[in-house]
Parts: structure tokens; C-alpha cells; sequence
């Protein structure tokens, strides 16, 4: 029950902010998370140049729009929500059962995801190029994240984050 009135409490602190942002037409400072992916909240925009570790707001990388547009997962132009786990020239492996940047055990790999759609699959061990990032997750181990379609362009990336305000479930 406290969960559940957390959650509702967040939910309407979110909307009431979200609303004000629109209502006086401000800039995009906020961006609101209502996926499982990572934890739900209101995530700060930030400048700068992207890190290993930073949150990213991307757009669906080429690989992945098919797969997803294919099993229904995302509505059209739904923009991601991942942390940076490597930049171009890192290296990071990924095997049948886990992903590994450098020599750093970061998640396991699926067959399937939660609703046991079959996952894409590459496996090998691999560079980021140059202008690309790899993108993971470790909040939500069966979320679609690069383990499974490679590094993405950078210049897909719509804005550098961070949480503000987040309610892990």
C-alpha cells in the first residue's frame, strides 16, 4: 500500500511539473521517464559532453527501430533512456550469457525478453567507433539495450541527464 502511494504521489508531483513546463512554453529542461527501463522520475538536462556514466536521452538507433516497431515495444518516436557505459575505442565482449566492458562484468544477456519475445544477438568482442557510445542497462536486466544491437551514433543523442527526482520500483 505505501508503494502504491508513493508511486500515485510521484505520479502527480510529475504531471504538475511536466504541466508547468508546458503551460509557460519553457525550454527543455526536464525530461520525464515513465518506463521501467531505469527508474521512473524527472531527469535534469544537462550541457556538456557526454561521459562513461552519464544518462543519455537517444533516439532508436537504425539496428533496434525494426525490432521494436516489429513487437510493438515503444510507440513511434519514443526517444530512449540509457546510461553510457563506453565511448569510441573502448572495447566491451559480449558472450551467450553476459556482457562485459574491458575486462568488467556489467549483465547478463537474454534469449528472450520479460514478455519472451526472442532477442536480437550478437556476440564477439568489439570496439565503439568512432562517434558512436554503448548504451546498457543494469536497473532492468531484460530492457533492449546495446548488448544486443551494438554501439549507437552519438548524433542520435537528444540530451545529457541526470536523475532529479526518482522513484526506484
Amino acid at each position: 500500500m505505501k508503494k502504491t502511494i508513493k508511486i500515485l504521489c510521484f505520479l502527480i508531483a510529475t504531471i504538475g511539473i511536466y504541466s508547468i513546463v508546458q503551460y509557460f512554453q519553457l525550454p527543455k529542461l526536464v525530461y520525464v521517464n515513465a518506463s521501467l527501463s531505469e527508474p521512473l522520475g524527472i531527469y535534469l538536462v544537462q550541457d556538456g559532453k557526454i561521459s562513461v556514466g552519464d544518462y543519455v536521452i537517444f533516439k532508436v538507433p537504425e539496428q533496434a527501430e525494426s525490432f521494436i516497431r516489429e513487437h510493438h515495444l515503444l510507440p513511434a518516436g519514443t526517444p530512449l533512456l540509457k546510461q553510457v557505459y563506453a565511448l569510441p575505442n573502448q572495447h566491451y565482449a559480449v558472450t551467450d550469457n553476459c556482457i562485459y566492458v574491458g575486462n568488467i562484468f556489467i549483465g547478463k544477456v537474454f534469449t528472450t525478453d520479460g514478455e519472451d519475445v526472442p532477442l536480437p544477438k550478437i556476440r564477439g568482442i568489439f570496439t565503439v567507433r568512432e562517434n558512436h557510445f554503448l548504451a546498457l542497462l543494469t536497473y532492468n536486466d531484460k530492457s533492449l539495450d546495446c548488448r544486443y544491437f551494438g554501439d549507437i551514433p552519438q548524433k542520435l543523442i537528444i540530451a545529457k541527464v541526470r536523475p532529479f527526482l526518482v522513484i526506484p520500483i
